[in-house]
């Protein structure tokens, strides 16, 4: 199968733990190939520098960065995470149609 390069007007990559470790890894490494990120992270203090940091990296590649400080383990949050991301992509789209 052939490699396809990710279009950035379509291809997002959904990433859990998305501020350190295999997450933060995934998601640079993502952005560099051309996907844009969205990624659920929970972190406070110090470690919200961090996650500027990674958003920063990301953009940089050309794509977007879409980050939700959220518990992933709570359904509540993860309900909230989902409608946030329809809410993105319903205005994303009336933009396009304006």
């Amino acid at each position: 199968m052939a490699y396809v390069k990710p279009n950035p007007e379509t291809d997002y990559a959904f990433i859990l733990g998305a501020s350190s470790g295999f997450g933060e890894a995934t998601a640079l490494e993502l952005a560099r190939e051309g996907f844009n990120i969205i990624g659920v992270h929970m972190d406070r203090g110090e470690a919200l520098n961090h996650v500027e940091e990674i958003k920063r990296q990301i953009i940089e590649n050309g794509v977007e960065a879409i980050f939700f400080n959220k518990n992933a383990a709570s359904e509540k949050n993860r309900t909230q995470v989902v409608e946030e991301i329809k809410a993105h992509f319903a205005k994303s789209e009336q933009k396009k149609t304006d």
